[in-house]
């Protein structure tokens, strides 16, 4: 009888933990790994870390274990240790173990060193190509400021062909001439960029 009243008074009465979770697990001992040990390792490494954040380093220790204390207990008051953070722990957990098993066996095939190394030359390979891709930017960019300047060119060259001081036939022609060759550099051009 007194175990009976030790088990109602830790599980429901104190953790508040409901009876869906707590008839999951039919022996005692499971019910004290998972209902106790478990979510308290997950719950504690998150307490651990919200009592740095809240009291860094450089304040008072006992600061941060307060503060520890506090979260902890007023998690367990409220009930969310019993409802909500035992399938989330449970769940977080296995997660984690299987994923620093799967990190532990790729690194066992795959030794480090050579993830590295093979990450090296992947990652110059891509560098390339971005750099190809960047440079043709750069390049597209230099293409179309050499249009405007073409342009600015010609509207120049215009003007000073509607100025009185250049009617001479010779003159006229050259300037003719420099508008004609400037009009197929600002073709060439704009067929370049639209290649890009």
């Amino acid at each position: 009888m007194a175990t009976l009243d030790i088990f109602q008074l830790v599980f429901q009465d104190i953790l508040k933990i409901s009876s869906t979770i707590l008839y999951r697990y039919a022996t005692f001992q499971d019910q004290i790994f998972y209902l106790i040990f478990l979510p308290h390792v997950v719950l504690f490494l998150f307490l651990f870390g919200f009592g740095r954040i809240l009291a860094p380093e450089t304040g008072s220790k006992g600061l941060r274990y307060l503060v520890m204390a506090t979260a902890y207990i007023f998690i367990v008051y409220q009930g969310w240790y019993g409802q909500i953070l035992i399938p989330l722990f449970q769940t977080w957990f296995t997660i984690m173990l299987g994923f620093s098993l799967a990190i532990f066996l790729i690194s066992r095939i795959i030794h480090p060193y050579t993830a590295k190394e093979i990450s090296k030359h992947v990652g110059g390979a891509v560098g390339k190509e971005v750099g190809k891709h960047l440079g043709k930017g750069k390049e597209l960019q230099a293409l179309q400021d050499e249009l405007d300047g073409t342009i600015k060119q010609m509207s120049k060259t215009k003007e000073r062909m509607n100025d009185p001081q250049f009617r001479h036939p010779y003159t006229r022609a050259a300037l003719e001439q420099e508008l004609k060759m400037l009009d197929d550099k600002k073709r060439a051009l704009e067929r370049a960029i639209h290649k890009y």
